[in-house]
């Protein structure tokens, strides 16, 4: 890899590009079209998709039928990533004729993980904390072992808890827990997924608490000047493009009771209901974020009341356990059921909030390819503003300066260049909080 010298900032380099099939391994360096390779925060495992070129009668000899494995080996030198990795094969689509002597076809591939679970379906008692039954799932079912298990990539949820997973597959049962588990601040945001350090198991307090990886570079870009060696590097750290997919959504934050809601828990063994009013501080509070200030609009309805006060956005009603530690009868005849700590009223209503408000403010970056961007990690964006800018001047757009998660990326290798697109967001931002005005719902109210 130390032998590799970029000359330009989308330059890589394939070690390997394997086909293993029942009849041997063959080199695909030189049939490939375009790789693609995605991560996700929102979805288990790595997969992606080869666009195949073939002038060799390759798919008819080999007999290619979801049993082959694609052995991956890529990188761009020192400091910038590599992926090397083995991923079974498991679609062949898009098969068409591209002249009279070859055709043209995409393999689908992904970590062998997903093939395992879905092969196998869970019904068993588990006990110890979900990180505990994350941590067995992924050890006994799905045999994960190596660079993809590393203990730092799992942060540990609080609570005991003794389960029965319901019938569900082991990728299924995983994100079963990971909608359960709740942190040391007592917040359900966890999340599972696949990333070029293995498989995590963490929350978005941790992720954004992390330091950025870099900080994207939106200067203008030249490259031959000679200052070559300098200029390549912030190249390589720089965008070609962005696009914001979305800001905000004030009807969809009110939908999923980001501002302010109810929750009323049911409890059917004391025959107890609970009711709790939910506001924005209440979520947002207790969470860890990268930047100063909330996205948090403030606004006033014609009702006079803000759209925090509006407490009837979302309801949700559900099982509680709350009542249990207050019932004497229980505490002598069912002792036992104190002792775990699945409390669905820190869960239902929370995490559909936090996730929304998580992923209001979401942008697209295309970047030189770099295998170091990926989901769980964080960047830091100074985006310039698109107007008229002052020498010494602070010239940040401050709606989209701050540190952002990596939500998703897009690995695009073509036989010329790799680029990354990536997705990133942030619930906060340098953006002020400003105050409600009142003279606006006064001025709805004369139309």
């Amino acid at each position: 890899m130390s032998d590799f010298n970029l000359r330009q900032s989308t330059d890589y380099r394939i070690n390997e590009l394997t086909l293993v099939t029942k009849g041997g391994k063959i080199d695909i360096r030189q049939m490939f079209e375009e790789i693609n390779i995605y991560e996700s925060m929102l979805t288990p495992c790595i997969s992606g998709d080869i666009i195949i070129s073939d002038a060799i009668g390759l798919s008819s000899q080999l007999l290619i039928d979801g049993s082959e494995l694609l052995l991956i080996d890529i990188d761009k030198g020192a400091g910038f990533g590599n992926m090397k990795r083995a991923f079974r094969i498991y679609k062949q689509s898009d098969r068409k004729n591209k002249n009279q002597t070859s055709e043209v076809y995409v393999l689908k591939f992904a970590s062998e993980e997903i093939v395992l679970s879905e092969q196998q379906t869970l019904s068993e008692c588990y006990k110890g904390t979900y990180t505990d039954i994350v941590k067995k799932i992924l050890i006994n079912k799905l045999k994960v072992s190596g660079n993809n298990f590393k203990e730092r990539n799992f942060e540990k949820s609080v609570g005991a808890i003794d389960v029965i997973i319901p019938t569900l597959k082991p990728f299924d049962a995983i994100n079963w827990c990971s909608k359960r588990a709740i942190d040391s601040k007592g917040q359900p945001t966890f999340l599972f997924f696949e990333n070029d350090s293995g498989y995590n198991f963490t929350t978005l307090s941790k992720i954004m608490q992390q330091e950025p990886i870099f900080s994207v570079n939106f200067d203008v870009k030249n490259l031959s000047d000679e200052n070559g060696d300098q200029n390549l590097k912030a190249e390589l750290l720089g965008a070609r493009a962005m696009e914001v997919i979305s800001q905000f959504d004030f009807i969809k934050n009110t939908q999923a009771g980001v501002f302010a809601g109810t929750y009323v828990g049911i409890d059917p063994l004391t025959r107890q209901i609970i009711s709790e009013k939910k506001t924005f501080n209440t979520l947002y509070g207790p969470t860890n974020h990268a930047n100063r200030n909330a996205n948090l609009p403030i606004d006033t309805n014609k009702l006079n009341k803000t759209n925090s006060q509006m407490d009837q956005s979302r309801i949700v009603f559900h099982l509680t356990t709350g009542p249990r530690n207050q019932s004497q009868w229980i505490k002598n005849g069912e002792p036992g059921s104190l002792t775990t700590d699945d409390v669905p009223q820190k869960y239902t209503y929370a995490r559909k909030a936090l996730l929304q408000n998580f992923t209001a403010q979401r942008l697209k970056i295309a970047l030189p390819g770099n295998f170091l961007i990926s989901p769980g990690k964080t960047i830091n964006l100074d985006v310039p503003k698109r107007s008229f800018n002052t020498r010494g001047a602070d010239n940040s757009d401050v709606t989209l300066k701050g540190k952002y998660a990596i939500l998703s990326t897009r690995h695009i290798i073509k036989y010329k260049m790799f680029e990354t697109i990536a997705e990133v967001v942030t619930d906060s931002s340098a953006k002020p909080i400003v105050a409600a005005n009142r003279e606006l719902s006064q001025i709805l109210g004369s139309y």
